[in-house]
């Protein structure tokens, strides 16, 4: 879980927005770590209301029981910055 974890973080650090839409394809183990995608959804909601500017701040980082995933992502636009 921790590689699928680290590769979103990289990609939201870059707002690297076409590979993260394209993450079941490209991030390592993404089929492991989101069988669905219900529960990966709702970061790129907040991606977008963040704004075009908005930088990702992960501000918890955590695996629980080995197998999930505990990442809290914060985006916050950036002075002087446009909203979307």
């Amino acid at each position: 879980m921790r590689a699928f974890a680290d590769w979103l973080a990289e990609r939201l650090a870059a707002r690297d927005i076409d590979a993260l839409l394209e993450y079941r394809r490209l991030a390592p183990d993404a089929a492991r770590a989101h069988p669905e995608e219900e529960h990966l959804l709702p970061l790129f909601v907040a991606l977008g209301a963040g704004g075009d500017t908005a930088q990702a701040t992960r501000f918890h980082a955590g695996i629980d029981d080995y197998v999930l995933a505990m990442d809290a992502w914060a985006f916050v636009p950036s002075a002087g910055g446009d909203r979307a």
